[in-house]
């Protein structure tokens, strides 16, 4: 009788749900009630942060600190608004990895509480909901940022509906099993360079954090004392805090473009890179304070160059395992490969790191753009040289393995 009861499922949608009344709810509109439900979790936490300040501070009014919340959650998702005058770029990358992530997860949920569906009405339930939380954003920029804000409507609504679908989608691939279509249909060589460059640019990310934690850690003393100096109380400390927190991943991206040489800006006619600092004054950010004093760079500072090629490397070499014999130009393409294809999402990650964040000299901040060409170039050059050095040592292994037992006991 339960196989009279259970429907199958239907092609495209995961594998058969346990027994039992199956959901009727559409996917389409579970994935409306995630996009709704992601908005209004969004409003309420970046409102009620402005409203506690406002609380601790006491200054201005509470529906001022409302709006002011409201723009705070806009900008962090890359709306770009202009106060007085100025348009503030730069986007704490902690929010958008976070709403990427929320979403997915409520793509999952969307999935297993919805009836059957095919791919064709998943991929339209993601482009719905996505048009929705867009809308949704390009509304508040008109109704609800104070005066003197200035919002594009278009701009604003268009990157946050991607972002939402983006989430939605990367959701999705997981649940009804997407992604494992997709690699099924690749070529055998295109799967381990995948691998090799998601391991090169992990590599050099986790480099990037290990010498932003280090320098951190060095001048701990520094940061501590900035942010006493700013006299923020309990609770503005506590929302300094989270500031800073909500643009570590900005810095890790920063310190990567160090470690690839060209290094970043913390405003105009500044550099801070391995072959010198030259600073002006900064603002009074706590994480700022942990930055090289002005001047020549230690010698071993650019020893630091070599992390980034060393990363490709290893993804390289990884690239090479698994493939079946070919030629030397192939393997060497397959490692380079690899290396380019993380190099490329390194350089885009770096130049949405940085933005104007103030006025005058404060319109430039982030790696320089120098940063993003050398992440192709050295990863590249990393993912061919890994890919290579394994051959080599994969072909002498082999030559050993053939030769008597004589020569091999004599070497």
């Amino acid at each position: 009788m339960a196989a009279l009861t259970t429907r199958p499922a239907r092609s495209g949608s995961v594998a058969a749900r346990p027994a039992g009344p199956l959901p009727t709810r559409p996917l389409a509109v579970s994935t409306l009630l995630v996009a709704g439900a992601l908005a209004g979790a969004g409003l309420v936490v970046a409102v009620g942060l402005s409203v506690v300040g406002w609380l601790a501070a006491h200054d201005g009014t509470v529906e001022g600190a409302m709006s002011v919340g409201v723009t705070a959650w806009l900008a962090g998702q890359g709306a770009a608004p202009e106060v007085d005058g100025v348009t503030v770029r730069l986007v704490p990358l902690a929010v958008p990895a976070l709403v990427l992530l929320v979403a997915a997860r409520g793509a999952r949920w969307a999935q297993a509480t919805s009836a059957p569906a095919g791919d064709r009405d998943a991929a339209v339930a993601v482009l719905s909901a996505a048009s929705v939380y867009g809308l949704v954003v390009a509304g508040l920029t008109v109704t609800a940022t104070p005066d003197g804000v200035v919002v594009d409507p278009l701009r604003a609504g268009v990157l946050a509906g991607l972002l939402v679908a983006a989430g939605l989608a990367a959701g999705l691939a997981g649940a009804r099993d997407w992604s494992g279509r997709v690699a099924a249909r690749l070529p055998a060589a295109v799967r381990p360079a995948l691998r090799g460059a998601i391991v090169a640019l992990l590599g050099t990310l986790a480099a990037a954090t290990v010498l932003l934690l280090t320098v951190l850690a060095v001048h701990a003393g520094d940061v501590l004392a900035l942010g006493g100096r700013l006299g923020p109380g309990p609770v503005g400390g506590a929302l300094l805090l989270l500031v800073c927190v909500s643009t570590l991943p900005n810095a890790v991206l920063w310190s990567a473009a160090y470690l690839l040489g060209p290094g970043f800006t913390v405003g105009t006619a500044t550099a801070v890179s391995p072959s010198g600092v030259v600073l002006g004054p900064v603002p009074a950010f706590p994480l700022l304070a942990a930055l090289p004093s002005p001047g020549d760079a230690p010698g071993w500072a650019p020893v630091l160059l070599v992390l980034p090629v060393v990363a490709g490397a290893v993804g390289g070499g990884l690239a090479t395992r698994g493939l079946p014999e070919g030629t030397w130009w192939r393997t060497a393409a397959t490692g380079a490969g690899a290396g380019a294809v993380a190099g490329l999402v390194l350089a885009g990650l770096l130049l949405v790191s940085g933005g104007a964040v103030g006025p005058d000299r404060m319109t430039v901040t982030g790696p320089v753009p120098a940063a993003a060409l050398v992440a192709v170039v050295s990863l590249t050059l990393g993912g061919l040289i890994g890919a290579v050095a394994v051959r080599g040592f994969d072909q002498r292994a082999a030559l050993l393995d053939r030769l008597p037992d004589r020569f091999r006991r004599a070497r």
